[in-house]
């Protein structure tokens, strides 16, 4: 909230908390090992709930229902009473006007209301089998009223369930829309006030929240009723992820922090894929597949038990005794001096006290409020734009039945992984950002042509590199939110940033639409477009954040460095001059002193010669 005022944001202490390195607070061991568990967990868990509407509302063959009593196979049924469509296989959606069920039948919405319909007149029967050959007009068709399914694949998706096909296939994108405007609605809700709610609290309310919700998912019977257990979920699952990622970030050192968190999450992804692949073989009843699938959430709670509160978060909020209990604890976990602790405290509170009030005058600083907001903005924009070809890449590749697309894109993300490991540890953050940008967007030109003029297997490597690419580069984008904005602020972007990548999402079922009507090259356009207008906003965005900065400096030092060392080396120069100059003044006015001493003590002794009485000499 208070990035929002730029008055309430000048008055935040927002560089106490940045001032000091977890390794030399607390160290690094056990204290930090404890919770990088979260973020694999947090990351494997939120792309979990994010895929189970795709992955159970998979598609199923299907075609017009056949009139209740009537004695045919599907087969036979197919080749009297479904016309055929260009490609040549059988219709989904129609059926010959002759063979529709009567008026009086009514309109099936269930299919255990079609089984409820009472059988047609045998009139109707003849009509149907026989006037196909004798009536001209008999060709002539019209939308199905209900359907019939694959028997072998029936069960495993919840389209037959609620027969989310034909005109009703939209019924699954507002499954999905739910799902995100629930993520979009928690997120901006609790960002507002993210930054006064301790992190710890969040994160348990939330995985409580997350639970409860999954559960209510499983129980769920009707449409509607599901509809709204996945809203729920989808706000509780996006809050859950966010501070899942924040406590281990600000409880990590300095050195290898955005390498750690990358890790981690990728990690966290490359499992979830494999698991999808796993989950999704299984041909079983999609409500049980949506168990065994969403099963390792359950694993957020115990992982609560080793996290505690941010240390960082109670240094910007002020309260450090606290945060001075917090560090003391990871001392003792890591087995680090306390005393180190103790006064690194102490010089924390000493900073606190003598700059109480005081505000930065440096309008071009990295922590300057007014340069914060914009910056704020321009992150919107960009994570807006790489989660809309993450959350199109990851249902595309669901569209996809061949075994290997999965099993490449997991190979693809964890050799982009590697690529980017190196790239950050040598590179600032934000010019790799840029980097990656253009290299997607030219994939994403390319795998638009290619689906325009129907390259199928081109198509499809060209979706498994975007998909891996996309996978690291989601990640690495919101590992930037974090270390660009300090502690006093950090949870709200973070929650409204990731607000952006849900309106993303919400923007992705688009595909959904599109790719059945052919225009699937059309989005993948679309997601090019939005990635090159991002750099226009990356533009916007500091050369370095505070941390790499002080690295730099550190090991090269900069132009203004250097500057200063040659202020110093001048002023030291100038005195050493003055001391020169200075110094053949002093050596006369201490001869003179030491003549004039000489002169004094001369003729002091000889008055004292004179005065003393010659004992030495005898009477002549």
């Amino acid at each position: 909230m208070d990035l929002l005022f730029l008055t309430r944001l000048a008055g935040v202490d927002l560089r106490t908390s940045e001032s000091f390195d977890c390794e030399e607070c607390f160290g690094h061991g056990a204290f930090q090992t404890r919770m990088l568990f979260l973020i694999l967990l947090g990351s494997f868990t939120t792309h979990c709930q994010t895929l189970v509407v795709s992955l159970v509302t998979g598609d199923v063959d299907h075609w017009c229902k056949s009139p209740a009593g009537m004695n045919i196979s599907a087969a036979d049924w197919k080749h009297i009473a479904i016309p055929m469509e260009a490609d040549g296989r059988f219709s989904r959606c129609r059926v010959y006007g002759r063979c529709k069920p009567l008026a009086e039948h009514g309109t099936f919405v269930d299919r255990q209301d079609v089984d409820a319909v009472a059988p047609a007149s045998g009139s109707w029967y003849k009509r149907c089998l026989l006037d196909q050959v004798q009536d001209i007009n008999s060709t002539s068709d019209a939308p199905c009223e209900a359907w019939d399914y694959d028997v072998r694949t029936a069960e495993s998706s919840a389209v037959s369930t609620w027969n989310m096909v034909c005109d009703r296939r939209l019924m699954r994108v507002v499954l999905v829309t739910m799902q995100s405007s629930g993520s979009v609605f928690a997120l901006v809700l609790v960002g507002a006030f993210a930054d006064y709610i301790g992190r710890r609290t969040l994160l348990l309310g939330s995985a409580i929240a997350l639970l409860m919700c999954t559960i209510c998912t499983f129980a769920a019977t009707g449409y509607v009723y599901y509809a709204t257990a996945r809203f729920l979920n989808g706000g509780s699952v996006a809050v859950a992820a966010v501070f899942a990622f924040i406590i281990p970030f600000e409880s990590m050192t300095h050195a290898n922090r955005p390498q750690q968190v990358l890790l981690l999450a990728v990690l966290g992804l490359a499992l979830c894929e494999v698991w999808t692949v796993v989950t999704n073989a299984v041909v079983i009843d999609w409500r049980l597949k949506q168990v065994i699938y969403l099963a390792p959430t359950a694993l957020l709670l115990p992982a609560l038990c080793f996290v505690r509160e941010s240390p960082r978060w109670l240094v910007a909020k002020g309260r450090l005794d606290a945060a001075e209990a917090v560090m003391m604890r990871a001392a003792t976990i890591n087995n680090f001096p306390l005393p180190a602790t103790a006064c690194l405290v102490q010089k924390l509170k000493e900073h606190v006290k003598n700059h109480a009030g005081c505000e930065s005058p440096d309008k071009g600083d990295l922590l300057d409020a007014r340069s914060l907001r914009r910056r704020a903005l321009a992150l919107f924009v960009v994570c807006f734009s790489i989660s809309f070809v993450f959350y199109i890449d990851a249902v595309s590749v669901l569209q996809y039945k061949e075994f290997w697309i999965p099993c490449f894109t997991v190979v693809v993300t964890l050799l982009a992984y590697v690529v980017m490991h190196y790239l950050i540890t040598g590179v600032t953050l934000v010019t790799v950002l840029s980097v990656c940008f253009v290299l997607l967007g030219c994939i994403q030109c390319a795998l638009s042509i290619a689906a325009g003029v129907a390259l199928g297997k081109l198509t499809e490597t060209l979706l498994v590199v975007s998909k891996g690419v996309s996978n690291v580069l989601v990640i690495h984008c919101f590992t930037y939110v974090m270390e660009l904005f300090p502690s006093a602020v950090r949870a709200g972007v973070l929650c409204w940033s990731f607000a952006c990548g849900r309106v993303a999402s919400m923007c992705a079922v688009l595909i959904l639409v599109l790719e059945p009507a052919g225009y699937e090259d059309v989005v993948f356009g679309m997601t090019a477009l939005f990635l090159f207008a991002s750099l226009l906003m990356i533009r916007v965005l500091p050369r370095t954040t505070v941390v790499e900065e002080a690295k730099i400096v550190a090991r090269d030092p900069t132009d203004s460095s250097r500057m200063f060392m040659d202020h110093m080396k001048r002023t030291l120069e100038s005195k050493m001059l003055r001391r020169r100059s200075r110094a053949p003044s002093t050596e006369s006015a201490r001869s003179s002193n030491r003549r004039s001493k000489s002169t004094g003590s001369s003729s002091s002794g000889s008055s004292k010669a004179s005065s003393r009485p010659r004992t030495g000499q005898g009477p002549e």
